[in-house]
């Protein structure tokens, strides 16, 4: 079965105009991982279209402003017909972090575009982390800790492209997790939180 990895950066917790701020997508990425094994990677950097209306947070988070210096941006009008083609594949797996989010925002730019909602369907990476490493000790759900407790590099968080590479490396990690994976990671983030208190 075809795998599609999916991640996307916003302005706001909700698209569109909510309570002040403009929730738009900045950032998206999708990694299509075929039936053979092959697999390829796209990326869109969108020029904001209500600049002046984004969430503050969202924008310190995702590093938006000074990242995008170094982009090139493209028109989210342009692209979101592509965006749906690689998405609309009822034969394919859809897998994100959070994928329920990312499919509503995704849903409601396509319906501004006139364009077919796809099923908010998918497989949660969020959910293989709960079933795998919080009976093991970890409380969070959220990439950044689960980074933290396997050991993964943060450096280019928040960027749709790292964060969908970091999800796959999840689904494969977590999906054929052995039970002695399992105490490796829980023995490895004991031993890292012994030292974090050694050290204050």
């Amino acid at each position: 079965m075809t795998k599609i990895f999916l991640d996307i950066e916003t302005s706001a917790l909700e698209p569109g105009w909510n309570d002040g701020y403009f929730g738009e997508i900045l950032e998206l990425a999708i990694g299509l991982e075929g039936e053979d094994g092959s697999y390829t990677e796209h990326v869109w950097r969108f020029r904001p279209l209500e600049p002046a209306g984004h969430h503050p947070e969202s924008i310190s988070v995702n590093g938006y402003n000074w990242r995008m210096k170094n982009y090139i941006l493209s028109d989210i009008g342009k692209s979101i017909q592509a965006i749906h083609d690689l998405l609309f594949n009822r034969k394919a797996l859809i897998i994100g972090h959070n994928v329920q989010f990312d499919l509503h925002y995704l849903n409601f730019w396509f319906e501004e575009y006139q364009i077919e909602p796809i099923p908010v369907r998918g497989i949660d990476t969020m959910t293989l982390v709960h079933e795998h490493l919080s009976v093991i000790g970890l409380h969070r759900l959220g990439m950044s800790s689960v980074r933290s407790f396997l050991g993964m590099s943060a450096e280019n968080a928040h960027c749709a492209l790292f964060d969908m590479r970091d999800t796959r490396y999840l689904y494969h990690k977590l999906s054929r997790a052995s039970s002695l994976e399992r105490l490796m990671w829980k023995l490895r983030a004991q031993l890292a939180l012994n030292i974090r208190k050694k050290e204050e």
